[in-house]
Protein backbone atom coordinates (compact mmCIF):
# COMPACT_ATOMS: atom_id res chain seq x y z
CA UNK A 1 0.00 0.00 0.00
CA UNK A 2 1.44 3.54 -1.07
CA UNK A 3 0.97 5.79 1.72
CA UNK A 4 1.24 9.81 2.39
CA UNK A 5 -0.24 11.76 5.46
CA UNK A 6 -1.41 15.47 5.66
CA UNK A 7 1.64 17.24 8.05
CA UNK A 8 -1.67 18.01 10.27
CA UNK A 9 -1.17 14.77 11.78
CA UNK A 10 2.52 14.64 11.34
CA UNK A 11 2.83 18.23 13.19
CA UNK A 12 2.78 18.57 17.03
CA UNK A 13 -0.48 19.55 18.10
CA UNK A 14 0.55 22.88 19.08
CA UNK A 15 1.08 23.41 15.44
CA UNK A 16 -1.89 21.95 14.30
CA UNK A 17 -5.54 23.69 13.49
CA UNK A 18 -8.24 21.53 14.93
CA UNK A 19 -10.73 21.68 12.00
CA UNK A 20 -7.55 20.24 9.79
CA UNK A 21 -6.01 17.63 12.35
CA UNK A 22 -9.96 16.15 12.95
CA UNK A 23 -9.21 16.18 9.01
CA UNK A 24 -6.23 14.50 9.03
CA UNK A 25 -7.18 11.78 11.27
CA UNK A 26 -10.45 11.21 9.05
CA UNK A 27 -7.97 11.14 5.57
CA UNK A 28 -5.39 8.87 6.91
CA UNK A 29 -8.22 6.41 8.35
CA UNK A 30 -9.66 6.41 4.89
CA UNK A 31 -6.33 6.27 3.33
CA UNK A 32 -5.72 2.70 5.61
CA UNK A 33 -9.21 1.24 5.41
CA UNK A 34 -9.60 1.79 1.12
CA UNK A 35 -6.04 2.41 0.10
CA UNK A 36 -7.52 6.22 -0.98
CA UNK A 37 -5.43 8.62 -0.20
CA UNK A 38 -7.26 11.98 -1.59
CA UNK A 39 -6.30 15.41 -2.03
CA UNK A 40 -7.08 17.96 1.14
CA UNK A 41 -8.41 20.41 -1.18
CA UNK A 42 -10.06 18.60 -4.15
CA UNK A 43 -10.67 15.77 -2.39
CA UNK A 44 -10.07 13.57 -5.72
CA UNK A 45 -7.97 10.68 -5.33
CA UNK A 46 -4.39 11.18 -5.94
CA UNK A 47 -3.24 7.18 -4.93
CA UNK A 48 -4.89 4.23 -4.66
CA UNK A 49 -3.95 0.75 -3.36
CA UNK A 50 -6.62 -1.39 -3.77
CA UNK A 51 -8.12 -2.86 -0.52
CA UNK A 52 -6.69 -0.82 2.27
CA UNK A 53 -5.22 -2.58 5.33
CA UNK A 54 -7.41 -5.27 5.30
CA UNK A 55 -6.22 -7.11 2.24
CA UNK A 56 -2.53 -6.83 2.86
CA UNK A 57 -1.05 -9.98 2.75
CA UNK A 58 1.63 -9.34 5.38
CA UNK A 59 0.09 -10.15 8.56
CA UNK A 60 2.57 -8.24 11.01
CA UNK A 61 1.66 -4.67 8.94
CA UNK A 62 -2.33 -6.03 8.80
CA UNK A 63 -1.70 -6.09 12.27
CA UNK A 64 -0.26 -3.10 13.09
CA UNK A 65 -2.26 -0.94 10.94
CA UNK A 66 -5.49 -2.03 12.35
CA UNK A 67 -4.10 -1.19 15.56
CA UNK A 68 -3.38 1.97 14.30
CA UNK A 69 -6.87 2.54 12.46
CA UNK A 70 -8.05 1.89 16.12
CA UNK A 71 -5.72 4.23 17.55
CA UNK A 72 -7.00 7.19 15.27
CA UNK A 73 -10.75 6.39 15.61
CA UNK A 74 -9.82 6.51 19.79
CA UNK A 75 -8.12 9.78 18.84
CA UNK A 76 -10.85 11.07 16.88
CA UNK A 77 -13.52 10.52 19.20
CA UNK A 78 -11.67 11.65 22.36
CA UNK A 79 -10.77 14.81 20.50
CA UNK A 80 -13.95 16.02 19.73
CA UNK A 81 -15.46 14.54 23.04
CA UNK A 82 -12.96 17.18 24.67
CA UNK A 83 -14.29 19.60 22.11
CA UNK A 84 -17.81 18.96 23.23
CA UNK A 85 -16.61 19.28 27.96
CA UNK A 86 -14.93 22.59 26.57
CA UNK A 87 -11.88 21.27 27.67
CA UNK A 88 -9.89 22.54 24.15
CA UNK A 89 -10.86 24.73 21.57
CA UNK A 90 -9.39 26.54 18.34
CA UNK A 91 -8.68 29.82 19.09
CA UNK A 92 -7.24 31.98 15.99
CA UNK A 93 -4.62 29.84 14.80
CA UNK A 94 -3.50 28.33 18.15
CA UNK A 95 -5.20 25.28 19.34
CA UNK A 96 -6.04 25.89 23.01
CA UNK A 97 -5.85 22.63 25.55
CA UNK A 98 -6.86 23.62 28.96
CA UNK A 99 -5.29 21.11 30.90
CA UNK A 100 -1.70 19.79 30.17
CA UNK A 101 -2.36 16.47 31.02
CA UNK A 102 -5.10 16.00 27.94
CA UNK A 103 -2.52 17.77 26.01
CA UNK A 104 -0.11 15.18 26.91
CA UNK A 105 -2.89 12.39 26.46
CA UNK A 106 -3.49 13.45 22.80
CA UNK A 107 -0.10 14.10 21.62
CA UNK A 108 1.07 10.87 22.71
CA UNK A 109 -1.88 9.12 20.99
CA UNK A 110 -0.77 10.80 17.81
CA UNK A 111 2.79 9.78 18.01
CA UNK A 112 1.40 6.08 19.20
CA UNK A 113 -0.26 6.01 15.60
CA UNK A 114 2.87 7.98 13.41
CA UNK A 115 4.79 4.83 14.95
CA UNK A 116 2.47 2.49 14.19
CA UNK A 117 2.23 3.71 10.41
CA UNK A 118 6.13 3.87 10.33
CA UNK A 119 6.66 0.80 11.41
CA UNK A 120 4.64 -1.47 8.78
CA UNK A 121 5.97 0.88 6.90
CA UNK A 122 9.50 -0.50 7.55
CA UNK A 123 7.84 -4.22 7.59
CA UNK A 124 6.80 -3.38 4.02
CA UNK A 125 10.44 -1.85 3.19
CA UNK A 126 9.01 2.00 2.22
CA UNK A 127 9.93 5.32 3.86
CA UNK A 128 8.90 6.54 6.55
CA UNK A 129 6.76 9.48 7.67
Amino acid sequence: MIYSQPRSISDPLRHAHLSDFLQAIKDTQRALSTGELVDRETRHVIKKAVGGWRLLNNKACRDNLRIVDGNLDEVRLNLLQDVKDGSLKQQGEYFVIFDPALGRELEKGRVECLRGVNKALVKAGLLQI
